[in-house]
């Protein structure tokens, strides 16, 4: 079965989904998408997984497309932010980037040229330094939703696993079940893996 996303607009609904599919062993591919897009395949599989690159994950920022006028970054209050003393302290320094520089020159990332006003001159994030911008290696030459869906039907042959099963699925949008409910509270979502169970 290939179910659109959000599996349910309940937590418990997406609950008996995997339970459904763990007790009938039936196939249940969600359609989120970008988990069979092959940049973001290369990311875990290379980059997180293989190359380790990314360390302990501490912070993640979410982005939803909208209009321009309703898309603003969202700014830290200075009561929030981490001082650069503790920063420094756990190796978040410039001399970081030393480690980027490296999958550049292994292949893995690929620099791109640094942004430029319209008069040409490049845009620095602070004095003398340029804003610094990488891409992954590939490309995506399809349509966004097929090689999701090529993913299903290899699964369906027994040529492949699911890159999104109903129980992946479920530890994904999971946290969005905590959003309005956190928010209402004003308490931070804490995350524990008993939250997961099935």
């Amino acid at each position: 079965m290939y179910c659109e996303k959000a599996m349910s607009n309940t937590l418990d609904g997406a609950r008996s989904m995997v339970r459904a599919a763990d007790t009938s062993g039936k196939l249940c591919q969600i359609g989120y998408q970008r988990r069979s897009n092959p940049r973001y395949r290369y990311t875990l599989e290379q980059l997180f997984n293989g190359k380790r690159i990314f360390g302990q994950i501490v912070n993640a920022r979410g982005q939803w497309y909208r209009s321009l006028a309703s898309s603003r970054e969202i700014q830290c209050k200075p009561s929030l932010a981490m001082r650069p003393d503790i920063l420094n302290s756990h190796g978040y320094t410039m001399a970081s980037c030393l480690a980027w520089n490296d999958l550049v020159r292994r292949g893995f990332l690929i620099e791109k040229d640094p942004p430029r006003a319209s008069n040409g001159r490049v845009i620095e994030a602070r004095p003398s330094r340029p804003l610094r911008d990488y891409e992954l290696p590939g490309d995506l030459n399809k349509p966004p939703h097929q090689p999701h869906l090529e993913n299903f039907f290899a699964a369906v042959r027994g040529e492949a696993t699911l890159n999104c099963d109903a129980r992946c699925a479920f530890a994904n949008e999971a946290p969005v079940h905590w959003v309005n409910p956190s928010a209402l509270s004003h308490q931070p979502i804490v995350f524990a893996n008993e939250h997961l169970d099935v």
